[in-house]
């Protein structure tokens, strides 16, 4: 896998392929490419999302600003319990959220309104390497999250897609996954304390009118406990050049991604037999939602994986997903 370049273009053209590290600024020179103001406005979506587990408990959320408007959600899933304590969201006027088209530092997203204030931030690890650690901060509809992902020497991996459907269409997008999660969340009248893994997502493009996916990433250890393992893998969406594994944070790309969904289980492949890999669903989180010109269906379901990564039996937690946009 070739190293990352600084940005996803080059001559104002999109560098397409798969890439281990990040980009410093995602500026996908839109308007010199010939794309208008309203399509830009309407068309150009950006996201931070992430999540969390321990044996206890999962939380996860994400902060997208999708062009005309801004879509904001956490959950907290108790573990123990089998119950999804939160899950909560919020639709917004785009000009209520931010992403930052400059994930590796600063605030990457924020929502500030009255009961919704949530803060996603890159900062430098304790020995001054630069973005090695993101924290999630505040208050979002009663719950209270401070977690903090320490991702020093997990290296990311970053994407530039075609976009099907969307003349100038292009999607940048970068994974990481066996990140080290410490935090406190407060969530239904209860307070945890998280220390885990976590999966980070923060993607960046110029989509189509309608956009689905199937997706899964885990995060977690060999068996034998000697190493840390993680997937990242989609079908549908991004012609598939976000699909890696992780082994000790190293990254490496595979094949075609393929899911079967069934009998409450989820199982993703690829083609090229790098992950065979089935999550034991614990919880699903699930939305229906059409208000006129913007529609969102899909099943994230939270749990286990176990399988084959990398040559290693595996066994982590994380998501799976099935959805479809209308934005």
């Amino acid at each position: 896998m070739r190293e990352a370049p600084d940005k996803p273009t080059a001559d104002d053209e999109p560098l397409f392929g798969s890439y281990a590290g990040a980009f410093s600024d995602t500026d996908l020179r839109l308007r010199e490419r010939g794309v208008g103001r309203f399509r830009r406005a309407v068309s150009e979506k950006s996201w931070q999302w992430f999540s969390a587990f321990d044996e206890g408990i999962g939380v996860g959320g994400a902060i997208v600003d999708a062009g005309f408007f801004g879509n904001v959600f956490v959950w907290v899933f108790d573990r123990a319990a089998g119950e999804m304590v939160v899950d909560a969201d919020a639709l917004v006027p785009s000009s209520l959220v931010s992403v930052s088209s400059e994930p590796t530092t600063g605030t990457v997203a924020r929502i500030s309104v009255p009961g919704r204030r949530l803060r996603v931030r890159r900062d430098a690890g304790t020995d001054g390497e630069d973005a090695s650690r993101l924290g999630v901060e505040g208050s979002f509809k009663g719950t209270e999250l401070s977690l903090t992902f320490e991702t020093k020497g997990n290296t990311p991996v970053t994407a530039v897609c075609p976009v099907e459907g969307r003349e100038g269409g292009v999607n940048a997008t970068k994974k990481e996954t066996c990140a080290t999660v410490n935090g406190e969340v407060s969530a239904g009248g209860e307070d945890y304390t998280i220390e885990g893994v976590g999966n980070l997502d923060y993607s960046h493009g110029l989509l189509a009118r309608e956009t689905r996916w199937n997706w899964a990433i885990g995060s977690g250890t060999a068996e034998d406990g000697d190493a840390s393992v993680g997937f990242n893998l989609v079908s549908g969406f991004n012609d598939g050049l976000e699909n890696a594994v992780w082994v000790d944070g190293e990254p490496g790309a595979v094949g075609a991604a393929s899911f079967d969904m069934r009998d409450g289980e989820w199982r993703v492949r690829t083609d090229c037999g790098t992950v065979d890999a089935r999550l034991a669903v614990e919880g699903i989180r699930e939305e229906n939602k059409n208000v006129g010109v913007v529609a969102s269906r899909y099943s994230q379901p939270v749990g286990e994986w176990t399988g084959t990564v990398a040559g290693y039996d595996f066994e982590g937690a994380g998501v799976a997903e099935k959805h479809l946009a209308r934005w």
